[in-house]
């Protein structure tokens, strides 16, 4: 496509698209989505990232791992994935020795996904009982009283998302969210404001630019940013339209307090991106601007062929080998990942997977977008 195509399809001229290509001018942010969109990639790909541009690998015996209480329970830490608001989305890894258990006070609102990998689990949510075994999964509000126990006669693995509080569950799977407490005029504004904040760091974009396309002045967003002023509905709408986001996006929904079981039984088709690989859905959380975090349970087929040809995306990827052996291909780079190894990759460097040997092999699977760190 050349530049002229671009500029005619985005709207915008040919010579400002090439000034802003040679750095010296900025796009406004309808600008920049229009751009985006017509390249075929998020607005969120254009901007600059913290992203190392090499691959990491991680071997087994660099896990951080540590054993957690008198149960004996062995966690590690397989990512931590800063969402752009202060918090973090957490995945771990647990080996849960037969008759131990543990549990949780009725403390915050962030959510957990629990997925069983192996064994039998016993989880008791508010006095409920629910039984885990391979491929269930259970998600919960951590505010609710919580306990599980492995309930089989070996060793038990389940892998552990934990979302924090700025997002809520769904019915089709995690969304972005600012706190959900909405029972007085100061706790309403304090949650437009935190989103207002969110959604303007993401965008890389000052309190100045957004005032000014507002028509506002600065203290006067600065004092709704931090929950101090009610905007107008008019005014809201100027600022979701300066955010280039939908005005209801600043407004979170009720939090679901609702326990969601899936069973593997009742899971819906797995997503195959090939012939040799099977992506069973752990959890999804969307971080906004068609952004989202990608957790899986990757089963590899019997087939000794790539997974995938040679493939980029925006965003990165974390893989950790729970069984068999993994080729991972990043550029000119092969890594080859034994169970307990992992690599996090830039997705934008061409990659791809390969399986080693005959027996079983699994790993789980992360996509991420590279968001803006603080």
């Amino acid at each position: 496509m050349t530049l002229a195509e671009l500029a005619k399809r985005a709207g915008c001229s040919a010579g400002l698209l090439s000034q802003v290509e040679l750095g010296r001018v900025t796009p406004s942010i309808p600008t920049l989505v229009s751009v985006a969109r017509e390249l075929g990639v998020t607005a969120g790909s254009l901007f600059p990232t913290t992203d190392e541009a090499v691959a990491k690998f991680r071997p087994k015996e660099n896990a951080i791992r540590e054993v957690i209480g008198p149960s004996g329970l062995v966690l590690e830490t397989v990512a931590t994935i800063p969402v752009g608001f202060g918090d973090d989305i957490l995945v771990w890894l647990t080996d849960i020795p037969a008759g131990r258990g543990g549990g949780g006070s009725p403390i915050g609102d962030a959510r957990e996904v629990a997925y069983c990998l192996s064994g039998k689990v016993r989880f008791e949510i508010e006095g409920v009982e629910h039984f885990l075994s391979r491929g269930d999964s259970i998600t919960y509000r951590c505010g609710h009283a919580h306990y599980w126990n492995n309930v089989g006669r070996g060793p038990a693995q389940v892998i552990w998302v934990i979302v924090p509080g700025i997002c809520y569950h769904g019915s089709n799977g995690f969304y972005a969210s600012g706190k959900t407490k909405e029972d007085s005029e100061g706790n309403w504004r304090k949650v437009v404001g935190d989103r207002i904040h969110a959604f303007r760091r993401q965008r890389h974009t000052t309190l100045s630019m957004i005032a000014k396309r507002v028509g506002c002045s600065v203290g006067l967003l600065s004092q709704i940013e931090h929950g101090r002023a009610a905007p107008s509905v008019p005014m809201l709408c100027r600022i979701a339209e300066a955010l280039d986001v939908p005005a209801g996006a600043l407004f979170p929904p009720v939090q679901s307090d609702q326990v969601i079981l899936s069973r593997a039984v009742d899971r819906a088709e797995s997503e195959e991106d090939s012939p040799g690989l099977l992506l069973l859905p752990i959890a999804r959380i969307d971080l906004g601007f068609e952004e989202s975090v990608l957790v899986y349970h990757a089963v590899f087929g019997p087939q000794s062929v790539p997974v995938t040809d040679m493939m980029s995306h925006h965003g990165e990827e974390i893989i950790r080998s729970l069984k068999g052996g993994i080729k991972v291909e990043v550029g000119n780079q092969a890594y080859s990942l034994g169970e307990g190894d992992a690599v996090r990759l830039p997705a934008s460097t061409h990659h791809r997977a390969v399986r080693l040997g005959r027996g079983a092999v699994e790993a789980i699977w992360i996509i991420s977008p590279p968001v803006p760190r603080e």
